[in-house]
């Protein structure tokens, strides 16, 4: 059995193939174009599908999709950072490009599936996800069960409005956390106390070698990560919080500051009795194509016991 796994995300495109156990077998990575839209995005996935695979058949696609996906008819519907996916049947393409069951999901979801299920093996409890890095996004997992609770989605952390009068974000609203904390988003709030902007991984650098100006940035932005964390911590009390992206994989001085941060906020109940762990990624840029593998393979065991109660 033989499984292709697909990535959209802010930044990159990347395609893997795994076999029936959910190992990540080979992977190649490619890059959107600054005003690429989906449907070029659909085309690249395809043909770097059909690349890697060399002329291998799948037994089914999982597909780790960088916005919000409908989940009734598996289609991509918005994403922030690239246009055109409401206009496009994904699903139809991707099913009639590799003739296999087609699985789609928010990345951030499969992620979450991921690290519960492989990273971490945290199949107890409950397993937050959070990942930095173009955008802010987060997923579920309780007792290592993707926890869906709407038709589009849910855990949309990079949503919340932590500065009312900050920065517009692409979904419409003012001062979300991403705008502010994403990796683009640090670049935003430096331009706030510098003359000149400086990217996130410049300010991080900064940060590291001691910088004054950029240590008072970086307490900033963990005051607003953690403005946004504690009320997760508060309403699912998650024994785990697991954080991927590069903002927070390169940075581990960073993360202990959103801890302290967050847990100075959070229910001091909660913080006293069972406070949850801050992790980062083991999957680190594998965590989606990662995840990928395990929908479509959670997604062939459903088909297969549904035709077997037929």
């Amino acid at each position: 059995m033989r499984v292709l796994c697909l990535e959209s995300g802010g930044t990159k495109l990347v395609v893997a193939e795994a076999d029936e156990s959910g190992r990540l077998l080979g992977r190649t990575v490619r890059f959107r174009a600054e005003a690429q839209r989906a449907s070029q995005t659909l085309d690249e996935l395809i043909s770097a599908g059909r690349e890697l695979l060399k002329g291998r058949k799948v037994d089914a696609v999982g597909f780790g999709f960088g916005g919000t996906v409908s989940r009734s008819d598996q289609r991509p519907l918005f994403c922030y950072h690239e246009d055109g996916w409401g206009d496009v049947d994904a699903h139809q393409r991707l099913t009639d490009a590799f003739c296999a069951p087609v699985f789609i999901e928010n990345d951030c979801n499969v992620a979450a599936l991921a690290e519960a299920r492989v990273g971490w093996k945290f199949l107890e409890g409950t397993l937050f996800y959070v990942t930095v890095g173009t955008g802010i996004g987060a997923g579920i997992v309780r007792d290592g069960t993707p926890l869906r609770l709407g038709e589009v989605g849910e855990g949309e952390i990079g949503h919340l409005i932590v500065e009312p009068s900050g920065p517009l974000c692409g979904c419409g609203h003012q001062g979300c956390l991403e705008t502010l904390c994403s990796g683009p988003g640090l670049a935003t709030l430096s331009g706030q106390y510098l003359d000149e902007p400086i990217t996130g991984p410049v300010l991080m650098e900064r940060y590291r070698a001691g910088d004054k100006m950029a240590t008072l940035i970086v307490q900033r932005a963990a005051d607003y990560m953690a403005q946004a964390l504690a009320p997760v911590v508060n309403i699912l009390a998650p024994d785990l919080i697991v954080f991927g992206g590069g903002v927070m994989q390169d940075n581990p001085q960073y993360l202990d500051l959103v801890r302290n941060r967050t847990l100075e906020q959070a229910f001091p109940p909660i913080v006293e009795l069972a406070p949850p762990r801050f992790e980062r990624s083991r999957l680190r840029t594998d965590v989606v194509c990662q995840g990928a593998a395990l929908l479509a393979l959670l997604g062939l065991n459903a088909l297969q016991s549904t035709s077997d109660d037929l």
